[in-house]
């Protein structure tokens, strides 16, 4: 523009009665305003972007490095090739010791809405792992006892709950690859599992030729029964089984059964028919607050009592207090203990909490989650992939 404006001064006369050489150049200044106007959208356009990317990146959660190996795999049925299973499983080894050295193998099955990934935290190797809190604790026990640990995720991940017909090929072959991976076949292998988990694992006892090939040594069945005609047990459980049971007496006496604890929850049955229907000692471990349920256990107790039953008793859980640190203690990374104070601050304000920081309410039933975001924020939240969701949030599990 300059150089054109500078041409038309140089070319032009004082006396010249022509137009003026700067309105014969307005529609190349017309153009250059343009270009310079989109320039302008663009720099600020870009300034703009960059400064919300920048924003946002201190949202995005660091993944550290953890022994858990993640591992997705295709896998074919060998009686029937075009049935094809895609698999996850993730596995983890004990620090410092040689897989042929350890205990043995521990299989883990899940239960209904959830993934091998929730046993294991982020990682590099998992960024979609979930770790709940829980699940972690029990894997840390098995790990500390020289176990190794091995979670598969079952083929449905819609409801993600087992089905023995589309589950026990992909989980055999999953098992007897790893094995032979770590040249450790001659280890014990166990499988636990629970809820749906549990009642996939307690199938694989009756299943001889799954028994024989993968070298399956127990299963512990846990919040589920072995699905079968209590009179075909006997004949069809191929490896020892610890689950909890219902109190039906040929299955205590098919499988010696000597005593059950019940975890909040009663018996399920009209008062005047317990004495002739417990058949093994029975403790119950009700919450202290959950008054309804601890209400019915006593009542059995006391039917129990009357009847000459002198060993079933009741042992209640007494609530915990929530205090400044309670969800960083017992979740831990990535709650710190910021994020903790500032949970427990918003629920003793909104009235959640009493005198004693105990929760005045049932939490499944009031709007604690909104407490939860409105004070940490939803970006926080992110950072830290909480979701808040029953399930899936070390939070909620808390």
């Amino acid at each position: 523009l300059v150089r054109q404006r500078a041409t038309a001064s140089t070319n032009a006369t004082p006396s010249s009665s022509s137009t003026s050489p700067y309105a014969t150049e307005q529609p190349s200044s017309t153009k250059g305003a343009i270009i310079i106007f989109v320039l302008f959208v663009l720099v600020l356009t870009y300034s703009l972007f960059t400064s919300y990317t920048n924003k946002h990146k201190q949202y995005e959660r660091v993944l550290i490095d953890h022994p858990a190996v993640y591992t997705k795999i295709l896998l074919s049925d060998p009686e029937h090739p075009d049935i094809e299973y895609d698999t996850e499983y993730m596995y983890q080894l004990p620090n410092n010791l040689q897989p042929d050295l350890c205990k043995g193998i521990v299989f883990l099955a899940h239960g209904c809405s959830h993934s091998a990934t929730d046993f294991f935290p982020p990682s590099t190797s998992c960024p979609q792992c979930v770790g709940l809190p829980e699940e972690r604790h029990l894997i840390d026990f098995l790990l500390s006892n020289e176990f190794i640990v091995i979670a598969i995720s079952s083929q449905n991940r819609g409801s993600k709950c087992w089905n023995r017909m589309a589950d026990l090929e992909p989980v055999k072959q999953v098992l007897l690859q790893f094995k032979n991976a770590f040249d450790i076949q001659l280890l014990p292998l166990y499988a636990f599992g629970a809820s749906s988990g549990g009642a996939f694992v307690g199938s694989l006892a009756t299943e001889i030729n799954f028994v024989d090939e993968v070298g399956l040594d127990a299963v512990i069945v846990q919040i589920a029964a072995i699905q079968m005609v209590y009179d075909d047990l006997p004949f069809n459980i191929f490896v020892p089984v610890l689950f909890i049971p219902m109190s039906r007496i040929n299955f205590v006496d098919e499988v010696g059964l000597d005593a059950v604890i019940v975890q909040i929850a009663a018996i399920q049955m009209v008062y005047d028919d317990l004495p002739f229907n417990i058949f093994v000692p029975v403790l119950f471990i009700p919450m202290s607050r959950d008054v309804r349920t601890t209400g019915i256990i006593r009542r059995e107790m006391e039917i129990l009592r009357k009847n000459g039953d002198t060993l079933s008793t009741v042992c209640e859980v007494s609530a915990i207090p929530i205090g400044e640190l309670f969800f960083y203690r017992q979740i831990g990374a990535p709650i710190t203990q910021d994020v903790s104070k500032l949970i427990y601050k918003a629920l003793r304000k909104q009235g959640y909490l009493d005198d004693d920081d105990f929760l005045l309410e049932d939490p499944r039933q009031t709007q604690w989650r909104e407490v939860v975001i409105e004070t940490v924020g939803e970006d926080e939240l992110a950072q830290m992939h909480e979701t808040l969701v029953a399930d899936e949030s070390a939070i909620s599990e808390e």
